[in-house]
């Protein structure tokens, strides 16, 4: 197994699915769908799709995802194309590109970050603040709903936790400026870095520095050889690519509207 088609098999391990998302399933695709417009619960996670059956798919994915952006995830682990191109002629058009970045966390090295203070989420204000700065960096949508908090801060704080989330906030103001997870595999050895980013306005002090190496020293902890995400090309790419992490091969988004 390469290790694109190694952090490619964290998307196929849905432990964490919330309860309000539903998993269709055939032998060429996984589609997750959900009635909160969020990316990454309305996506095509898994695809060994062959052109024959492109149409019928793309129809069965656009009938399940109407109601918001449909998105499907397309990495380089199979040749894609054929299909690529039916999903463009669908109204399919390529929204974000991202690297394989890959690390063994023995060949991690920390850079120096100050001024800042990081702290896993343990209780639902720090979530709550994970969430703020998600929604700020990203744009993501963000939940105030307390049954959907309390089940995400389950996940994090059950015995043998697979979801880890961690908030950095300024030293001297207690803001919190960036977060981001990091999801055990322990079948694939491998924990995989998700939805880090820093609010705009604290960019450039190191506060992501500090995300990156402690959730590496998590994964260390677990005994978890490998660590990996999609860093879009455009932005967080060369940052993590600094952290030591290499490109080991791509995966892009290809979204449509809602069609309601």
């Amino acid at each position: 197994m390469t290790p694109a088609e190694r952090l490619e098999r964290t998307l196929w391990d849905l432990f964490w699915l919330p309860g309000d998302a539903r998993v269709y399933q055939t032998p060429q695709m996984t589609v997750l769908h959900s009635p909160r417009p969020i990316g990454y619960l309305n996506c095509v996670v898994r695809i060994r799709l062959t052109v024959d059956r492109a149409d019928d798919a793309i129809a069965t994915v656009g009938d399940l995802h109407a109601h918001t952006t449909s998105r499907w995830q397309i990495t380089d682990t199979w040749d894609a194309g054929p299909v690529e191109r039916r999903l463009e002629q669908a109204g399919y058009a390529i929204t974000n590109d991202h690297h394989v970045r890959m690390l063994p966390v023995d060949d991690f090295h920390p850079r120096a970050a100050a001024n800042v203070v990081v702290r896993p989420v343990r209780d639902l204000k720090t979530l709550r603040d994970c969430i703020a700065v998600a929604v700020e960096a990203f744009g993501h949508i963000g939940t105030s709903d307390e049954a959907i908090l309390r089940d995400e801060l389950a996940e994090c704080t059950r015995p043998q936790a697979r979801v880890h989330r961690f908030v950095v906030y300024d030293a001297a103001t207690g803001a919190p400026i960036s977060s981001g997870g990091l999801n055990h595999h322990p079948d694939l050895q491998l924990g995989f870095l998700w939805s880090g980013g820093t609010v705009p306005n604290a960019r450039g002090r190191g506060a992501y520095s500090a995300l990156v190496a402690a959730r590496v020293d998590a994964a260390r902890r677990l005994g978890i050889r490998w660590v990996g995400t999609y860093a879009r090309k455009s932005s967080s790419s060369p940052i993590i690519g600094k952290q030591g992490f290499q490109i080991m091969g791509t995966m892009r988004y290809w979204e449509r509207a809602a069609q309601e």
